[in-house]
């Protein structure tokens, strides 16, 4: 048996790419038959001072898998570059170059709590999620999938109502809100620093999936059903 002083290092974080797919053709798949598409954020941290304004933006219709993976993965070799994907749907009409905000959301597909340890925010989900994201160590984001898209006028109350009941941070209530993608590099800036975090980027990783991942060419329907239900400040869920 090898002492830790003759293991070999762990290999340099790269870019997983089945991870990245898998998690794509799972939001085209909650999407299909929706007018409106997804956007991929790339944003650059600076681990020295604030971080660079502006980013890379790219636009993608519904049931574009491949043009959405490779322009995730154009940015594996890209130092510094942090990917994000909002998996909900924006206006078919967004600009060119644009991230889209709450009123260009056309459609609500998951409600996303995140809870950063980090951050004094780890909570605690009031329902199992269907998935989870790993996104640095300790730090989650944690996926209601909806058995139906809804409006954003009516998924922004129940995203509310998440907030409440997980004691999550302030972006689950925000259904614009970009996330980041498995399979991709973390890269910390200078506040993530500033609080701890180490200065390696970290992979991120499903933690667990629970529903709606593409299997032998059909979508396996989510364990619980995420079309919430509010009443006051309660959260609930309702058996799919």
């Amino acid at each position: 048996m090898n002492s830790p002083a003759n293991r070999l290092p762990d290999p340099t974080p790269a870019f997983d790419e089945a991870a990245i797919r898998t998690h794509i053709e799972m939001l085209h798949q909650l999407a299909a038959g929706i007018q409106g598409k997804f956007v991929v954020s790339t944003f650059f941290a600076n681990p020295t001072g604030e971080d660079r304004s502006g980013g890379t933006i790219s636009h993608h219709a519904v049931g574009d898998v491949d043009g959405m993976v490779d322009a995730v993965m154009a940015h594996a070799s890209t130092p510094n570059a942090n990917v994000y994907i909002c998996p909900n749907l924006m206006r078919q009409s967004l600009e060119r170059g644009k991230k889209g905000a709450e009123a260009d959301v056309v459609a609500v597909l998951a409600i996303v709590a995140d809870m950063d340890d980090d951050t004094g925010r780890a909570g605690a989900m009031p329902t199992d999620p269907n998935y989870v994201i790993e996104s640095s160590p300790g730090n989650f984001q944690c996926f209601l999938l909806l058995d139906k898209p809804l409006p954003p006028g009516e998924a922004k109350p129940l995203a509310m109502a998440l907030k409440r009941a997980a004691n999550s941070d302030h972006c689950t209530v925000d259904v614009s809100h970009v996330w980041r993608v498995p399979g991709c590099l973390n890269w910390p800036n200078a506040k993530k620093l500033a609080r701890g975090r180490s200065p390696e980027s970290q992979c991120g990783k499903n933690r667990s999936v629970l529903g709606w991942l593409a299997h032998a060419g059909r979508r396996t329907k989510c364990r619980y059903s995420a079309l919430a239900v509010c009443t006051g400040n309660s959260f609930g869920c309702v058996a799919g």
